[in-house]
């Protein structure tokens, strides 16, 4: 379950990758080229850096739970080992609806597509000519990439959601993990829950000022990942065109619930029950 602490470290994470995009002028460049642009963007990030800080110290220290843990055996030629609950409202009783409705999927299920754009400011340290001896100034250039983002769900990832993560569907595949969504996953899974998930995993996976058309010769990047509430696996093609205007194609193969608010959490040995 999230707490204010965890919460806390997850911004404190995302303010870190957002300073480190940004340029890394000396104390002389600093004198010399003052960009109040950088400046403030440099300002409002440190003291987002400090507030996280401020609620990490707040709050208590982890402690290890052992009611956290639970033993996963697959089969019985593969070893048991132990597997940590993820973020869920894990049920202690094997739920009398589980695949009752098997194979059944929702008559109106259909390909979904998002799309949306992501504003990235940019600033780049160029050098200058020098002004005085043994001096060299630095000039700071300031524009704004706009990336268009467009997620697509086929229906194959939707059957795979029915079968996998909702409980009335369930097909029967047992995993390490296996959470569920509380409601009907068609309409739970909308733009304004994914779009902020899928923006911070974005921001893992790219830095996004500094992708050239170079990438465009990439393989897709895979996506096999917790983000904050939602675990994701699928590509993402990034293409760079002539105009250096950045889009990333997003095919999702799976959606699951890593939230109590949103998925029900069920060991393997209670499905196996």
């Amino acid at each position: 379950m999230q707490t204010q602490r965890s919460a806390s470290i997850l911004e404190l994470d995302t303010q870190i990758r957002k300073l480190a995009l940004l340029p890394v002028l000396n104390h002389q460049e600093a004198i010399d080229s003052y960009d109040e642009g950088l400046d403030t963007t440099i300002a409002t990030v440190l003291e987002a850096i400090a507030d996280c800080l401020t609620e990490i110290q707040k709050g208590a220290a982890p402690v290890f739970d052992p009611a956290i843990w639970y033993s996963y055996k697959p089969d019985e030629d593969t070893a048991e080992k132990k597997v940590k609950r993820v973020s869920a409202e894990w049920l202690d009783a094997k739920p009398a609806e589980l695949g009752r409705d098997k194979g059944n999927y929702p008559p109106n299920l259909a390909p979904v597509t998002f799309d949306w754009d992501i504003t990235v400011p940019i600033f780049t340290k160029r050098k200058i000519e020098k002004q005085k001896k043994n001096k060299q100034a630095v000039d700071i250039d300031h524009r704004v990439r706009t990336v268009s983002v467009s997620v697509s769900i086929p229906v194959k990832c939707w059957k795979h959601i029915y079968d996998r993560h909702f409980i009335p569907t369930f097909a029967g595949k047992i995993e390490a993990i296996n959470t569920f969504w509380k409601t009907n996953p068609f309409t739970a899974i909308t733009q304004q829950l994914i779009q902020p998930e899928i923006d911070m995993l974005i921001d893992r996976k790219l830095d996004l000022p500094f992708v050239d058309n170079s990438i465009n010769s990439e393989k897709s990047i895979m996506i096999n990942e917790y983000v904050n509430m939602l675990f994701f696996q699928g590509t993402i093609d990034p293409f760079v065109d002539d105009d250096d205007e950045l889009s990333l194609a997003i095919e999702l193969k799976s959606i699951a619930p890593q939230d109590s608010g949103l998925g029900y959490g069920i060991t393997p040995s209670l499905l196996q029950a």
